[in-house]
């Protein structure tokens, strides 16, 4: 039994149920017009199907595909297949709600004469390079079908929006902290041993693979304990020399770090994992400090949400070896939503 139309969008856009009883989202050229609910949905005009997950994404794709031009909608759907083709790569189904949403938001922008500066596009070019390729194909394919020449700004940003959907990320926000990582690690490694990569080479290539997986990992805050034991004799062992500090999420952690033999155990991560969700360090006068102070041989680091002078000075009392302050200093979007939340 074929589709039905469930309720008519525009012209190019019907809502229908697919054989699983899932809505779906339907679009093709004059698919929806003169239709009514109740209508078979003509499947040779189908260009597009959209499933939701829920009703919210439901209306979110309803109120982007809606109001976005059918020939914008048809070409982004177009770059998407060739990403899949060029990479290789199995892609988030939601990147054509995003990208769509992204590349008609770019085409407005464009048209009224503003630009937006992509800040990590260095990065992008060195890290994502072959998604920066397919970003740069799809202002190919947008001026030649559209007339609109898009700066190379936004050639990083599809790249971005590709990555996101490759790693099946819930956020931008996610893959653009990934990315800072990533550089933070190369260029630990190049201040360290004092050298310049090769970055057309097989081995970086794997390195920033390897870097790559490691970082996502971190971001969405997944943590293989029973790996983190076999992880850390291998690098004591090939770097003996080297002072090595364990970033911990619980006080069962740090304590653990401390008996392997850590030279110093990090609260870093306390609060942003699974088994530490809902925890915040400074609850209690910093419990969690002080029970790892308290049992502890090796150095402990007090880092993670140490947001104020008051609070490093706390934990400094307590006897900590020293204090991290890092995203209320680095980072100036978290210091003016500060700001921002007490006005508003």
């Amino acid at each position: 039994m074929g589709m039905k139309v469930e309720k008519v969008i525009n012209n190019n856009l019907v809502k229908s149920f697919n054989s699983k009883g899932q809505e779906i989202l339907v679009m093709g050229c004059g698919l929806g017009f003169k239709k009514k609910p109740g209508d078979p949905v003509d499947e040779s005009l189908v260009e597009k199907v959209y499933t939701a997950q829920d009703a919210a994404e439901s209306n979110r794709l309803v109120q982007i595909l809606e109001k976005v031009p059918l020939e914008r909608i048809q070409l982004t759907n177009e770059i998407i297949s060739f990403a899949k083709t060029s990479l290789g790569k199995k892609l988030n189904e939601n990147l054509y709600l995003t990208l769509t949403d992204h590349i008609s938001f770019a085409l407005d922008r464009a048209r009224e004469g503003l630009s937006l500066r992509n800040g990590l596009l260095w990065e992008i070019k060195r890290f994502y390079n072959h998604e920066y390729l397919v970003g740069k194909e799809a202002l190919s394919m947008i001026h030649k079908r559209l007339g609109v020449e898009l700066p190379e700004d936004e050639a990083g940003f599809i790249a971005l929006h590709l990555v996101n959907a490759s790693m099946d990320f819930d956020s931008m926000r996610q893959t653009a902290d990934m990315t800072r990582i990533i550089q933070n690690i190369v260029n630990i490694v190049k201040y360290h041993f004092h050298t310049e990569l090769d970055e057309y080479s097989l081995h970086y290539e794997r390195f920033i693979t390897h870097v790559k997986f490691f970082a996502k990992r971190v971001v969405e805050h997944h943590t293989y304990p029973e790996e983190n034991d076999d992880l850390w004799m291998v690098i004591r062992e090939k770097y003996p020399e080297q002072l090595l500090m364990a970033d911990c999420s619980t006080v069962e952690e740090a304590l653990h770090a401390d008996e392997l033999g850590f030279d110093f155990i990090g609260t870093t991560l306390v609060g942003y994992t699974d088994q530490s969700k809902g925890n915040k360090i400074e609850e209690d006068d910093f419990k969690i400090i002080r029970e790892i102070l308290a049992k502890a041989a090796h150095p402990v680091v007090a880092e993670g949400n140490i947001n104020t002078p008051e609070k490093a000075k706390r934990v400094i009392e307590l006897g900590c070896y020293c204090v991290v302050v890092g995203s209320i200093i680095t980072r100036p979007q978290v210091i003016t939503r500060g700001f921002a939340s007490v006005l508003n």
